[in-house]
C-alpha cells in the first residue's frame, strides 16, 4: 500500500500551489484555500508530523510563538466582518 501524500508537505516542497505569506527555516504560513475569515492562515512545520502534538516541546513552542506574531496584523479592522467581533 502506498502511503498517503501529505498536502502540507507538497506545499512546503513547492509541488502544490499555495499563497505563502511567511516562511522561516522551520515553518511555512499560507492562506487557507477555503478560509473561514479573511486572512485565515495555516502554519505548518517544514518537517512532516502526523499530529501537531508530535513536535518536540521547543519546536511546539516556536510554532505557537510564530502563530501569535502572525496573528497581530490580522487583528486590525478590515471592514464589516472585523466589526462584528466582540
Amino acid at each position: 500500500m502506498e502511503p498517503t501524500r501529505c498536502i502540507f508537505c507538497e506545499i512546503v516542497a513547492g509541488r502544490a500551489p499555495a499563497a505563502i505569506v511567511w516562511e522561516s527555516a522551520e515553518f511555512v504560513a499560507f492562506l487557507d484555500h477555503q478560509p473561514i475569515q479573511p486572512g485565515h492562515l495555516l502554519l505548518v512545520p517544514r518537517e512532516h508530523v502526523d499530529y501537531l502534538f508530535e513536535l518536540e516541546a521547543p519546536r511546539y513552542r516556536d510554532l505557537w510563538d510564530c502563530a501569535q506574531k502572525l496573528a497581530i496584523p490580522l487583528k486590525k479592522p478590515r471592514g464589516p466582518i472585523a466589526s462584528e467581533s466582540p
